[in-house]
């Protein structure tokens, strides 16, 4: 049996992705291949039964999993298609994919474990530092409108996530490890967030996101069964028929700040779809 080890990114949403491909691929061809992965998030591998172990290895002893075709169109398909095929081409291989989700894995006392915020959306209201096209100026009037539902914000410390204001706001941002998050997502109703980690982690466990996604990055590339898509694809001149990947420098702003694919997202939509997973 040959070991081979895999990588990908470092973000949290890519090795989320990594996950998938790599169930698929020991479910395949799991009597001639054992996985290591190099990861900087070990513990998305917690008590997963299709690796060996995690390292974090130089990247030049693994194999380098990234999307193998064009994003912006999703020209191979979903981003679990996309990274499959970097894998079927390096080892010469099919590997069909049997679930459209993530792959995630609770130790007992974890699915056990008690939740201590009561039934709750999991809110993801910010962005990355260097990707300020993903920001949606109106997280505060939809959790206003839904004041009788409870939101936990959750984010990164380092990244841009203005804290939300109201009884109905319970402020985790920057507070929770990338385990803490995984177990948020699981007693979770269900997100709120634009293409983010909560997008990838929701469909481990079939929960309801609803997703501010803009021009930016199409359905068919990050989009699961279980995702409600807010897309402005089609709409305006720069991503008329496929999203626009833009991480800064978007040429339509409203005043000066926010993409207008995604400013332009009524608050009033958004609410409503959360009471519908409510």
């Amino acid at each position: 049996m040959s070991l081979i080890w895999l990588s990908t990114y470092n973000h949290i949403g890519d090795e989320l992705i990594l996950t998938a491909v790599v169930r698929d691929f020991i479910r395949r061809y799991g009597e001639r291949y054992s996985v290591g992965i190099s990861s900087n998030h070990p513990s998305i591998w917690l008590n997963n039964p299709y690796i060996v172990r995690t390292e974090l290895l130089h990247k030049s002893r693994t194999i380098f999993i990234r999307y193998a075709g064009d994003q912006h169109n999703a020209s191979c398909g979903s981003c679990i298609d996309g990274f499959m095929l970097t894998l079927e081409q390096h080892l010469g291989i099919k590997i069909p994919v049997t679930e459209h989700k993530v792959d995630l894995y609770l130790s007992e006392a974890e699915q056990n474990s008690i939740n201590p915020y009561g039934k709750y959306i999991l809110l993801n209201a910010g962005f990355i530092n260097k990707v300020p096209t993903k920001a949606y100026n109106h997280y505060q009037e939809v959790v206003d409108q839904c004041s009788d539902i409870t939101f936990v914000q959750v984010g990164g410390r380092h990244d841009c996530h203005t804290p939300l204001h109201g009884n109905n706001v319970i402020n985790l941002v920057g507070k929770t490890s990338v385990r803490e998050l995984i177990l948020l997502m699981y007693h979770a109703v269900g997100s709120l967030s634009p293409v983010s980690n909560e997008v990838h982690l929701a469909s481990a466990w079939n929960k309801p996101s609803v997703v501010i996604a803009g021009g930016r990055e199409p359905y068919a590339l990050t989009g699961y069964a279980n995702s409600s898509y807010l897309s402005s694809i089609g709409q305006y001149d720069c991503c008329t028929h496929q999203g626009c990947f833009k991480f800064t420098g978007c040429p339509y702003k409203k005043n000066g700040i926010y993409s207008k694919c995604m400013d332009e997202i009524e608050p009033e939509i958004v609410a409503k779809m959360i009471r519908k997973i409510w």
